[in-house]
């Protein structure tokens, strides 16, 4: 009994229990390159006080920012996922490694070829934020029709 306790304390105090409200809001846009390649563009707002992990993390430490994208035959991702703010690096005495975290805002940017239009492109966001006493492990569906 004291383990089912423990347990479901720690999943609450990381915020990987459902309902927990998102420390990021994230907006979706499109930008078109050419007739068979569009930018799918992912705008991560992060709460005061909270921040967002990279996508480019060493194995062993925080959980990284990371996209999924359903395979479909009417598109291609093309090259990774890039990451464009103020970015953060620093020693963690925690994990004993270099740390890399975004406040405020981060913007994150996919290559996706076409083979026509539209095409709807369906995929996940994995990501944990954390501030000064708990972390939180989120993971949200997005869709982007692209026209």
């Amino acid at each position: 009994m004291i383990i089912i306790r423990l347990l479901a304390f720690c999943l609450a105090a990381t915020g990987v229990c459902c309902g927990q409200p998102s420390t990021v809001r994230w907006q979706h846009s499109i930008e078109t390159v050419s007739p068979h390649e569009s930018v799918l563009v992912f705008k991560a707002t992060v709460m005061p006080g909270w921040h967002l992990y990279s996508q480019h993390l060493p194995e062993g430490g925080p959980a990284p920012t990371r996209f999924s994208f359903e395979p479909a035959k009417d598109y291609q991702i093309s090259d990774s996922t890039q990451e464009q703010g103020a970015a953060v690096t620093f020693h963690d005495d925690t994990y004993d490694m270099q740390i890399t975290w975004y406040s405020g805002s981060v913007t994150f940017r996919q290559r996706v070829l076409v083979a026509h239009r539209p095409v709807t492109v369906r995929g996940r966001v994995a990501y944990m934020t954390c501030n000064t006493q708990v972390c939180r492990v989120f993971e949200e569906p997005f869709v982007f029709v692209v026209p």
